[in-house]
């Protein structure tokens, strides 16, 4: 297939942008696009759900001034962040204490 932006009509092999985008694929007869690759956001939202744990390390000592019962709900949400429904591409963040 070839791909060109022109104001000039369609060549017999060419394809109207209404119907298929760069990257599309063709199957059974038809122009479809091929769903995102998710690695690289699920890998980015796994080192923001890191880094937040990481951060929130202080509040899980014994002497911390600080709601331990709260920050540990709040630190499991964080863990829990891969097995909600969406991920990776619709992640609820939780809320700090």
């Amino acid at each position: 297939t070839n791909i060109a932006v022109s104001d000039a009509p369609l060549a017999d092999n060419w394809i109207a942008s209404e119907v298929a985008r760069i990257g599309d694929l063709y199957e059974n007869g038809q122009f479809v696009t091929p769903p995102p690759d998710t690695a690289p956001i699920a890998a980015a939202a796994r080192a923001r759900r890191n880094s937040m744990l990481s951060a929130s390390d202080w509040t899980q000592l014994a002497d911390a001034p600080a709601d331990s019962l709260a920050w540990a709900n709040y630190r499991q949400a964080l863990r829990d962040i891969p097995a909600q429904p969406g991920f990776p591409l619709n992640i609820i963040w939780p809320v700090a204490p």
